[in-house]
């Protein structure tokens, strides 16, 4: 999306309209429904952040949004009090959406044509399953809180985060440039071996083993990065089986998401949508991979007339039971909700895990290439020093 500067004449009076659209053919179509257009021109952007909602942005657009939708005021004339009520994005961000509203396109649609930046994916997600049950500013009102869980998640696991995986990384090259460049060159100094000055037998033995943990351990996060990156696109449903039985792993890469996907689930089931219609909505909603498999396997399930939580293998066998043995649809989703709060429970404590044991791993890592290149470098100029005053 891009913003377009647009003078526009109504009567007497001129005005300068700001317009978000992806081409400068979309834009002089908004321009001229405002009036007699007079000229139109692309704003300057840096980053292309013209139309990036902040969180707080995005929540006080729905909360205003929620609450008149919610008092039956049209989409698109709540848009219009917004847009005339507000300044800066928020104002810009409301006249966009209400002109593809007026163009035809649904609140959902017109989130998406303008892009990730102002809406992202997995907010949109949210927004898109709750209104399939009918209810746009519930669907709205829990798209807020969801963000405000998921901002939470962001600031309690992020801290330090990058840092203690800089850190680790770091500490794995370091490690490596000791051993595979620094160890060898020191053992082919013509002045080491004219001096007699050699390794000791441990620095040999330490820096050798080091060199194929760190290697090993390099090669594992390359194995990871490939599963997730290049396998995981071409085969979602296979990748995610095979994390779901690497303990600790299948947390920090699933849970986040299986979050989302039954989050969503329960929405659909409070708004009193009968079980049959929220598994598709939640399979149609949700990515590829097991999640996705799971929600199509229950489905077929219901269809059939058998229980369908025994259908969703990625869910542990204790929220099965839970979920097969609930009364009513109240009860469903209530269960639904509890187990997406525990995947969001579980994706913050294995970040909170993760962090520390990075942070120590970095330690020991740039506290053994320390200890190799002083057994490697300072022992051998040592006894150098000692052998030409020896010898004088």
């Amino acid at each position: 999306m891009a913003t377009f500067t647009a003078r526009i004449k109504n009567g007497s009076r001129i005005e300068t309209v700001e317009l978000e659209a992806p081409n400068r053919a979309d834009a002089l179509k908004q321009a001229k429904s405002y009036g007699h257009l007079i000229s139109i021109k692309k704003a300057f952007s840096l980053g292309g952040s013209s139309n990036r909602l902040s969180t707080g942005d995005r929540a006080m657009l729905f909360q205003r949004l929620a609450a008149m939708i919610g008092s039956r005021v049209g989409t698109g004339e709540a848009l219009r009090l917004i847009q005339e009520t507000f300044k800066g994005k928020i104002a810009r961000i409301a006249g966009a959406l209400r002109k593809r509203i007026e163009s035809g396109d649904s609140l959902v649609a017109a989130m998406q044509a303008i892009g990730a930046r102002a809406f992202p994916e997995t907010t949109l997600a949210i927004i898109r399953t709750g209104s399939q049950g009918g209810n746009m500013a519930e669907a709205l009102r829990e798209a807020i809180r969801f963000e405000q869980e998921s901002a939470a998640i962001r600031k309690e696991s992020s801290k330090g985060m990058w840092s203690a995986v800089g850190g680790f990384a770091a500490g794995v090259i370091t490690l490596l440039a000791t051993t595979l460049y620094v160890v060898p060159e020191m053992e082919a100094s013509p002045m080491v071996q004219q001096m007699g000055a050699g390794q000791p037998l441990w620095v040999t033995i330490t820096a050798n083993t080091l060199t194929v943990l760190a290697m090993f351990i390099t090669l594992v996060m390359m194995f990871v990065g490939a599963l997730l990156f290049v396998v995981r696109p071409v085969a979602a449903a296979a990748v995610d089986r095979f994390i779901m039985g690497v303990p600790f792993f299948k947390d920090v890469a699933l849970a986040k998401k299986n979050y989302i996907a039954f989050y969503g689930l329960s929405i659909l089931l409070r708004a009193g949508l009968r079980v049959e219609e929220a598994l598709r909505l939640s399979k149609e909603s949700a990515p590829k991979g097991q999640t996705r498999d799971d929600f199509g396997n229950a489905l077929q399930s219901v269809r059939s007339g058998r229980p369908w939580p025994y259908a969703m293998e990625s869910l542990h066998p204790t929220d099965r039971a839970a979920l097969a043995t609930s009364q009513d649809r109240v009860q469903v989703a209530q269960s639904v909700e509890q187990i997406a709060i525990q995947y969001r429970d579980i994706y913050r404590m294995r970040i909170e895990q993760l962090m520390p044991a990075a942070q120590m791993g970095a330690a020991l890592f740039l506290t053994a290439a320390g200890v190799v290149l002083f057994g490697a470098v300072i022992i051998p100029l040592l006894e150098m020093t000692q052998n030409a005053m020896g010898g004088m």
